[in-house]
């Protein structure tokens, strides 16, 4: 009787010694309340919203990892592909976190966001860390779908189409214009004019436009080439360029009158150029020859000379010249544009013209040496 009575004693006194100890510390409980994916083009932005939902606080240090793309729920033992270290996180209290991927290849996702991604905080649920979402990343195409030039004169001017084909819109890229090439050009390749587009949108198109002044004549093949330093990832790249070739006319210089005048021994010539072409010349020499029994040629010997800067389509100058102390006799002059044969013109053959003239008489008072 005296043993039982002892027992009991013994259990009321651990009965009152457990309803005085300290309760047990409550556990804090990391979730992931939220998480997603936006994409822009090949950009995307992860963002994941971390509660804890317990009253106890997080004083520590914990990893948040990202995982891009994993077919699974990842653990603590999975490497994630980028982490954010979350300070701590007091009891019943969130904070957010993102990051972001550049030049993601296209393709189907499942990102996984993972809360203590290194298994440092005991919790008192483990299954409830990790959240996932699946997107799509899809590139853009560019095409230069048309290309064209118009040549009026020496003014050449370029007209490029520039579209997006694809299901996501691009950052900025160049487009840019190559006045004369034989081959298509690639990433890079030294350009006659640029200009940047800032982003093209999915489904949209720009036009854009060029002028070339002073172009020489002759038979060009241009180009025009989008992301022309191939900063963008797209689905095709092979359809980035387009050519055209065009035609500049070529100018055509002629002596559209030649006229000598003669006041007893002094002789005026009177010459007027035009350029009858399309084509901007270079500059050119006009020549004046005081005598010649037949037609001057390419750099013949000159009595006199004059530099003429240029001359554009249709235009016209008058030139004048003088011939002093001319003995008296019969003469035949010339005169000869483009005395030097610089100028490639759609017709050298009227280049020349000539005109008799004769001295007969000498001012009064002269005298002869």
């Amino acid at each position: 009787m005296k043993r039982t009575r002892f027992v009991l004693i013994q259990l009321v006194v651990l009965a009152a010694l457990a309803a005085h100890a300290a309760p047990a510390r409550a556990q804090a409980d990391l979730v992931l309340t939220n998480f997603n994916a936006q994409v822009s083009g090949t950009t995307v932005t992860y963002h994941a919203t971390i509660c804890n939902l317990s009253t106890t606080d997080v004083t520590g240090n914990f990893s948040l990892g990202f995982f891009f793309h994993h077919t699974t729920k990842p653990n603590c033992t999975t490497t994630p592909s980028q982490t954010v270290t979350v300070s701590g996180l007091a009891g019943g209290n969130c904070s957010i976190h993102s990051i972001t991927r550049t030049n993601t290849p296209a393709g189907s996702y499942t990102g996984w966001a993972l809360a203590d991604a290194s298994c440092v905080v005991t919790e008192s649920i483990e299954n409830n860390n990790a959240a996932s979402y699946k997107y799509n990343v899809a590139l853009p195409d560019l095409e230069v779908s048309n290309f064209s030039a118009s040549a009026s004169g020496s003014t050449v001017t370029f007209y490029a189409t520039v579209c997006n084909y694809g299901p996501s819109t691009t950052q900025s890229f160049a487009l840019e214009l190559y006045y004369n090439r034989t081959g298509e050009p690639g990433c890079n390749t030294a350009h006659s004019q640029t200009v940047t587009i800032t982003g093209l949108a999915q489904a949209n198109c720009t036009v854009k436009t060029f002028t070339r002044t002073n172009t020489p004549a002759g038979n060009y093949t241009a180009w025009a080439r989008a992301d022309a330093n191939c900063v963008v990832n797209e689905s095709n790249e092979t359809n980035n360029n387009r050519s055209y070739g065009y035609v500049v006319g070529q100018p055509d210089l002629t002596v559209s009158e030649f006229d000598i005048s003669v006041s007893y021994n002094t002789v005026t010539f009177d010459v007027t150029v035009c350029n009858l072409g399309e084509g901007t010349t270079a500059n050119f020499a006009l020549e004046i020859y005081h005598h010649r029994t037949t037609a001057p040629g390419c750099s013949t010997t000159h009595s006199q000379t004059y530099n003429i800067g240029g001359m554009g389509s249709a235009a016209c100058n008058s030139y004048t010249f003088y011939r002093n102390n001319t003995p008296l006799g019969s003469y035949t002059g010339w005169a000869r544009v483009d005395a030097n044969c610089v100028v490639t013109e759609g017709v050298e053959s009227n280049n020349n013209d000539s005109d008799t003239y004769s001295v007969t008489s000498l001012p009064p008072g002269f005298r002869r040496a």
